[in-house]
């Protein structure tokens, strides 16, 4: 049986550093580094953007040999009730659709963001009865600190989430909005994750 070996690297931060990964920290769930790889994942995702449809087919191999996703092909886990998921701790999204486009470098936090967008924009919802329907804390004004990101494109300061909380409020709002939402993703190889290495798909029809 293969086992998987976790390297940890220590490193040291100023107080007023530590500071500010509290402030941004969602109480009595974050860790620094929770912290630190959701600031690198919505890093990453840049602006809420949304493209062409996901191309490849989950599991299968490109001219490369590599493991590339989309629709079409097989994964492990197809969630049965996307309101009522497994665990998501550990997980990567690998690919996500959101009213038939591609969330462009999709993560749990812009597959929500990409959601809300619509609703705000195509469906106009104003921020009350946004937060009418979907489980998130969120104020219209900047705020950085108290594990807010102010998101201009939104015009809205969002709470950070982790990521089955993140997927929920996406799935409300999804629902509420009637906006098909399709997100392949897979849990890391941790012993604490609820399937690890294997492959899911949440979908909202």
């Amino acid at each position: 049986m293969a086992v998987s070996v976790r390297r940890v690297r220590k490193i040291e931060v100023s107080e007023e550093t530590y500071d500010r990964l509290q402030q941004r920290a969602v109480p009595f769930e974050d860790t620094p580094e929770s912290v630190i790889v959701r600031l690198l994942d919505e890093r990453d995702g840049g602006r809420v953007g949304i493209e062409v449809n996901c191309r490849h087919e989950v599991g299968a191999a490109d001219q490369d040999g590599a493991q590339t996703f989309g629709p079409g092909g097989e994964v492990d886990v197809d969630v049965a009730d996307p309101f009522s998921p497994p665990s998501l701790k550990h997980t990567k999204v690998l690919c996500a659709e959101v009213d038939g486009r591609q969330v462009v470098k999709a993560n749990w936090t812009t597959v929500r963001q990409a959601v809300v967008a619509i609703a705000l924009d195509r469906d106009g919802y104003d921020l009350r009865r946004l937060l009418g329907v979907c489980p998130i804390n969120a104020v219209g004004t900047p705020k950085n600190d108290e594990g807010y990101t102010y998101y201009q494109d939104l015009g809205l300061s969002i709470q950070g989430q982790n990521a089955n909380n993140a997927w929920l409020a996406t799935a409300a709002v999804a629902r509420a909005i009637n906006v098909r939402v399709k997100v392949w993703f897979q849990w890391r190889t941790k012993d604490d994750a609820e399937y690890p290495g294997k492959w899911g798909l949440l979908t909202i029809d």
